[in-house]
C-alpha cells in the first residue's frame, strides 16, 4: 500500500477559498477504500511578518477557529504557523517532501477538482510505480496561458480559446464531468504546475531538491521542470505522465473569490519579492543541480 500525502498551504486571504475547496474535496475521500492510505497536510500560515496583525481587525484566533472547523472529518496533519518559522508554500513543500510517504500531491487552495479525481490519480500512480519510481503525474487541464500547456489539455477542450481556465463556466463544468474514458499518457517533455493537484513520487523531490535559496516562496515548479529535463540529458530516468480523461481548473467563481473580510486584514507584500529572486538565481541553482548529478 502506497502512502500518499496531500499538501496544501493556506494564507489568511485564501481561507474562504480553502473552505470552499475542502467542502467539495471531502467528496473525493468517499471514493477511497482500504487500499488507499491518504493523509492531508495543511498549513495555515499566520506568520506575523506576512500579515500585519497589529493593524488587522481580525486576529489569528479567528482564522484558526474557522480553519480547524473546516478540517473536521479529514485524516490530516494541521500545521498552524503563528510565528516566523514558515514563510510560504515553497518552504512547506521543501520540508514535507522529506517526510515518510511514498508520494505527494501538491494542491493550491484555488484549484477545483472533480470528486473522482483523487481516486483515479491514485490508481494511475499505482500502475506507474510498477515501472518507475521517479515520476510526475499531472491531471488534464482546460486551455491555460499559452500553447506550451496544451500537452496537458483535456481532448474535449483542445479547440477552445487560450485562457479558458479563467472562465467561470469552466469552473462550473469541472464538477459536472463524467470521466468514462481515462488513460495514462507519458510525455516526452516536462510541463506541470507545482500545485495543480500534481502527484510526485518520493524520489522525484529527493532527486530535484527544491533549492534552499528559494526561501518561503519561489519558482519550484519552473526549477522542477528544468531540472528534470537536465537530469534526462544526463541519463537519469525521470518521467512525466498525464492522467487523460478528467481535468482540474482554477476556482474562478469571481463573485466569491475575493474574501468577504478583505477590508479587515492587512498583509505585507513579501511573496512577490521571493518569486522574483528565485527566478534571478535559477541559472545558478540549475548548474549546481547538474553538477550534483554528474558527481554521483
Amino acid at each position: 500500500m502506497r502512502k500518499t500525502l496531500i499538501v496544501t498551504h493556506v494564507m489568511p486571504l485564501e481561507l474562504e477559498m480553502f473552505e470552499r475547496f475542502i467542502s467539495y474535496y471531502k467528496k473525493c475521500f468517499s471514493y477511497l477504500d482500504s487500499n488507499d492510505d491518504v493523509t492531508m497536510y495543511v498549513t495555515l500560515n499566520l506568520n506575523p511578518k506576512l500579515t500585519d496583525w497589529d493593524n488587522s481587525k481580525l486576529k489569528q484566533q479567528w482564522f484558526i477557529d474557522k480553519f480547524t472547523e473546516s478540517m473536521i472529518g479529514v485524516k490530516s496533519h494541521l500545521q498552524i504557523i503563528v510565528d516566523e518559522s514558515v514563510w510560504g508554500t515553497t518552504q512547506q513543500k521543501r520540508d514535507v517532501a522529506k517526510l515518510d510517504y511514498d508520494q505527494f500531491i501538491f494542491v493550491d487552495p484555488d484549484i477545483s477538482i472533480h470528486e473522482q479525481q483523487l481516486k483515479l490519480q491514485l490508481m494511475a500512480a499505482q500502475q506507474i510505480s510498477e515501472e518507475s519510481d521517479l515520476f510526475v503525474l499531472s491531471p488534464n487541464i482546460p486551455r491555460w496561458w499559452d500553447t506550451s500547456w496544451d500537452v496537458l489539455v483535456h481532448k474535449s477542450r483542445m479547440n477552445n480559446e487560450l485562457g479558458e481556465f479563467r472562465n467561470k463556466q469552466t469552473f462550473i463544468d469541472t464538477f459536472k464531468q463524467t470521466p468514462t474514458e481515462v488513460g495514462i499518457r507519458r510525455l516526452n517533455t516536462f510541463k506541470f504546475g507545482c500545485g495543480m493537484h500534481t502527484l510526485y513520487s518520493k524520489k522525484f523531490w529527493q532527486t530535484m531538491e527544491i533549492p534552499i535559496e528559494f526561501g518561503g516562496y519561489g519558482s519550484e515548479d519552473t526549477f522542477g521542470m528544468i531540472a528534470s529535463s537536465e537530469a534526462v540529458k544526463l541519463g537519469v530516468d525521470v518521467r512525466q505522465y498525464v492522467l487523460d480523461g478528467i481535468y482540474i481548473t482554477e476556482d474562478k467563481d469571481i463573485e466569491h473569490r475575493e474574501p468577504s473580510y478583505i477590508d479587515d486584514i492587512v498583509v505585507f507584500e513579501t511573496k512577490v519579492d521571493g518569486k522574483k529572486y528565485s527566478n534571478e538565481i535559477l541559472p545558478q541553482v540549475i548548474q549546481r543541480f547538474r553538477n550534483s548529478i554528474l558527481n554521483k
